[in-house]
């Protein structure tokens, strides 16, 4: 491999795995990924459903 392949695949993997430590702080923090702010009256399904099981 030359070097722009590499750098290119550092990039991309550190966004990854950017990603993945932001979603896990905040599953950590309580903060869910549903944006239903307020209740989930307003929620079509997904993640507020799961809620109430």
């Amino acid at each position: 491999m030359d070097l722009p392949t590499i750098i290119v695949a550092a990039i991309i993997a550190a966004i990854f795995f950017a990603i993945i430590f932001v979603s896990v702080r905040n599953r950590k923090k309580g903060k869910g990924s549903c944006a239903c702010s307020g209740g989930c009256s307003g929620c079509k399904g997904g993640c507020c459903d799961m809620k109430t099981e």
